[in-house]
C-alpha cells in the first residue's frame, strides 16, 4: 500500500512539472543530493520538509490537502519556496567591493546588534547608516514566516527608497532610524521575521522582482527587466521567469556597486 502510494504521488508531481515552465524545481534522481524531500503525514496531507526529514524552519510552509489539486498546488508551493530562499541566501561575496561592510544596520539598545525579540505588538528601534563615502540608495525587503517579501522602506510606501549621504571626512555618513512593531501571525507560533536591505551606489534596480504573495495569495506582476542594471539582472535571475537566465554568477565588476545586509526579528509569545 505505502509503495502504491509513493507512485502515485511521484506520477502526479512529474505531471505537474511537465506543466511547469519556470525551471526552479525537478525531480532529484536516486542518490543525487535534493533541497527538499515531500512526505504524507499522518492526517494524509503532504507536507514539505528539509533534506533530512524536518520541518522547515523560515519560512513555515504549511501541509498541503491530498485532493485533485496536490500535485498542482506542491509544484506551485516548491517554486515559491525556492524564489523565497534564493533571496534569503543572497549575498555580495565581493569581500574587495568599495560597499563591503558599508551599510550599518543594527538594533537599538539590543545585546545583538542584528538580531532582537519582541512581544506581539513590542517596538524597537532599528537604525540603518552610510560608513560608504558614496551616497546610497537603501531598499528594504521584508520575509516572512508567512511565505510573504514585501519591499518598503520600514512604514513608508511600498517601492520607496531611503537615501543617505556618503561620509565626507572618514567615519559615518548619514543615518536614519525606523520604529518596528513585532506583528504576530496566528498560524505560526513564534514567527520569524528577516529585513534584508540592499544598498546601491548607481541607481535604484527594480525590487518587485522578489515580491511574493502568501503561500495562497494572488500572484503578483513581474517588471519589464532594464538592461543597464547589474544589480535588476541578478534579482531577475532569482525571481523571474526564464529557466535560461537562472545561473547567476555575480562578478567583481557587477558586485562593486551594490552591497546587502540583513537583520531578524522574533515575536515571542
Amino acid at each position: 500500500m505505502f509503495e502504491a502510494l509513493v507512485v502515485t504521488l511521484r506520477e502526479g508531481v512529474e505531471a505537474a512539472l511537465r506543466n511547469d515552465r519556470s525551471g526552479f524545481i525537478r525531480l532529484a534522481a536516486a542518490g543525487e543530493p535534493h533541497d527538499f524531500e515531500v512526505c504524507v503525514n499522518a492526517q494524509g496531507s503532504w507536507d514539505v520538509l528539509d533534506p533530512w526529514g524536518t520541518a522547515i524552519p523560515f519560512p513555515v510552509v504549511p501541509p498541503i490537502p491530498d485532493d485533485a489539486e496536490a500535485a498542482p498546488t506542491l509544484v506551485r508551493r516548491l517554486v515559491h519556496l525556492t524564489k523565497f530562499r534564493n533571496l534569503d541566501r543572497l549575498i555580495n561575496p565581493d569581500g574587495k567591493s568599495p560597499l563591503f561592510g558599508k551599510l550599518a544596520v543594527e538594533w537599538v539598545g539590543s545585546r545583538e546588534p542584528r538580531k532582537i525579540r519582541l512581544g506581539a505588538g513590542e517596538r524597537a528601534m532599528l537604525r540603518i547608516g552610510n560608513r560608504s563615502s558614496q551616497d546610497l540608495n537603501v531598499a528594504a525587503i521584508t520575509m516572512r514566516a508567512d511565505g510573504s517579501i514585501q519591499w518598503g522602506i520600514l512604514g513608508m510606501e511600498r517601492g520607496s527608497f531611503l537615501s543617505l549621504t556618503g561620509a565626507t571626512t572618514g567615519g559615518e555618513g548619514e543615518s536614519r532610524s525606523f520604529e518596528v512593531t513585532a506583528r504576530p501571525l496566528p498560524e505560526v507560533a513564534r514567527p520569524l521575521e528577516r529585513i534584508k536591505l540592499f544598498g546601491a551606489s548607481r541607481g535604484v534596480a527594480n525590487f518587485a522582482w522578489l515580491e511574493l504573495p502568501t503561500w495562497n495569495g494572488l500572484i503578483l506582476p513581474r517588471p519589464a527587466l532594464r538592461h543597464d542594471d547589474p544589480l535588476e539582472h541578478l534579482l531577475a535571475a532569482l525571481a523571474g521567469e526564464w529557466p535560461a537566465q537562472r545561473k547567476v554568477v555575480i562578478t567583481g565588476m557587477s558586485g562593486r556597486e551594490w552591497t546587502v545586509e540583513s537583520v531578524e526579528l522574533q515575536v515571542m509569545p
